[in-house]
């Protein structure tokens, strides 16, 4: 309900991207590790914010076009390249709504880290790794 509420993408018709299928693994997450929380309004925050980094985990796997730009689109304001990465925008900019000070940054930070972190995993596929160890005497 606060999925539609916030206009965010849950609705499969017409071929349109939707979190719907990350939806149950963003509640199981939320009320279970911060079913302790008061704050009923945090843990949907928590709940929906865990779906879309599903969905980008899943759907970012082959190919990165679209969230290669996240970030610099989410920093300068500008519309993400589908409603998915928008909707994640305009979540993103609610986590002081729910936290405060340096929390807030914290998860934000971290949240471009993790945008930031499937870019290198899909550009360093099949690298190979090399070691360099210099033994004294």
């Amino acid at each position: 309900m606060e999925c539609k509420l916030k206009g965010y993408p849950i609705d499969k018709a017409h071929g349109k991207l939707s979190i719907i299928k990350c939806i149950p693994c963003g509640v199981i997450f939320a009320s279970t590790s911060y079913g302790h929380l008061k704050n009923r309004s945090t843990q949907v925050f928590i709940a929906i914010y865990t779906a879309f980094l599903t969905w980008v985990d899943d759907t970012y796997v082959e190919d990165v076009r679209g969230v290669d730009i996240f970030n610099e689109r989410f920093i300068t304001g500008r519309d993400q390249v589908n409603e998915v990465l928008d909707g994640l925008a305009r979540l993103l900019r609610e986590i002081n709504l729910h936290y405060y000070g340096i929390q807030a940054d914290v998860i934000l930070t971290a949240s471009l880290n993790y945008i930031t972190s499937i870019i290198l995993d899909f550009e360093t596929q099949g690298m190979t790794v090399s070691f360099y160890l210099e033994l004294d005497g």
